[in-house]
């Protein structure tokens, strides 16, 4: 059997549903005029995405991982719980859907931006303190030397900061970090409330980033994580989204009619969360009229500090890095 290489950002299946005939539209989320139609088999695919590198070459077991345990339960359980209209408060469906969710919400392309990005933030506020000695120390540990003028010119170079910080393996970094906790992030979706929205019309969009947070609704990109999020959306398909709503804000499981003024909320925030692509139903523009906040890099240095916000507006990191510096 040959090694899957064409790895899907969001899964197939989940692409069909924003599918005619096979056919989705893909909307190039910095320039929303580019358009493109492409079969699902071939929209928001990268080679080997989920290949981890070994001394043995390229470990697909990743995207198999996907595929069996996590992508096959979810699409049986989502025909379930929102074309079959099956309470999702099934145990098992809950837990197939909140696991989608769980690993969706770590394993696109902006948490490996900001994984990438974390790291070299990182490296080079090492690197801008590094002394001599340490280098001398670093240098021997690795069965090398160096003289004391040696050690001063890499220094010296460090200090600079005129170099660019390469990765090894963007695949690595990312998925040996996201992959660790993933599963202690399926309750944060499990045990809020939730609420599936019917749409009579093709009113929504998805993308590579499909699991968005909000936290003011008008406002996409608002500091939010997780845990505090009042709720986080996912359009399960044009004519349906799941929101997920903090249990302190819903005392029940429910299910009605969505609004277009609910349509705009969650496709606002699903656009501004995307990392590349938009991906809509062919002959529809449901942003029609409506732009998206530009997205703050996902790290910030401060002083002594590398500080991680993956899901910000510039206008909101603005205002936070205001408020930081009333407080130093």
């Amino acid at each position: 059997m040959s090694e899957p290489k064409r790895h899907h950002l969001v899964p197939e299946f989940y692409l069909r549903r924003f599918a005619h005939n096979g056919i989705v539209e893909l909307v190039d989320r910095h320039d929303p005029q580019r358009v493109n139609r492409v079969s699902v088999q071939n929209a928001l695919v990268e080679k080997h995405f989920y290949s981890i590198d070994t001394e043995d070459g390229r470990d697909t077991a990743v995207e198999k991982m996907f595929a069996s345990h996590v992508e096959g339960p979810a699409s049986r359980a989502l025909v379930r719980v929102i074309d079959d209209k099956k309470p999702c408060s099934f145990p098992g469906l809950r837990q197939a859907i909140s696991m989608f969710l769980a690993f969706q919400f770590v394993r696109g392309p902006s948490t490996r931006h900001a994984s990438v990005e974390l790291f070299k933030a990182h490296t080079r506020k090492v690197l801008s303190v590094t002394s001599p000695e340490h280098v001398e120390a670093v240098m021997q540990r690795q069965g090398r030397s160096v003289t004391p003028e040696e050690a001063a010119k890499i220094v010296k170079f460090a200090h600079d900061g005129q170099y660019d910080i390469g990765v090894s393996s963007e695949a690595n970094l990312h998925l040996s970090s996201a992959l660790k906790n993933v599963l202690e992030l399926v309750p944060f979706f499990k045990n809020r409330k939730w609420l599936i929205l019917d749409f009579k019309s093709p009113v929504l969009l998805t993308g590579d980033e499909p699991v968005a947070l909000i936290r003011e609704p008008q406002s996409p990109g608002e500091a939010s994580g997780l845990l505090d999020a009042p709720e986080v959306v996912f359009p399960t398909d044009p004519w349906h989204a799941l929101v997920l709503i903090r249990p302190d804000r819903a005392k029940i499981d429910d299910r009605h009619d969505g609004t277009q003024r609910m349509a705009d909320v969650i496709n606002s925030h699903v656009a501004f969360n995307c990392h590349r692509y938009l991906v809509r139903y062919p002959s529809t523009d449901p942003l029609a009229g409506r732009s998206i906040p530009d997205k703050a890099d996902p790290v910030v240095s401060l002083g002594k500090y590398v500080v991680i916000q993956p899901r910000v507006s510039t206008q909101s990191r603005k205002a936070w890095l205001k408020k930081v510096k009333k407080f130093d």
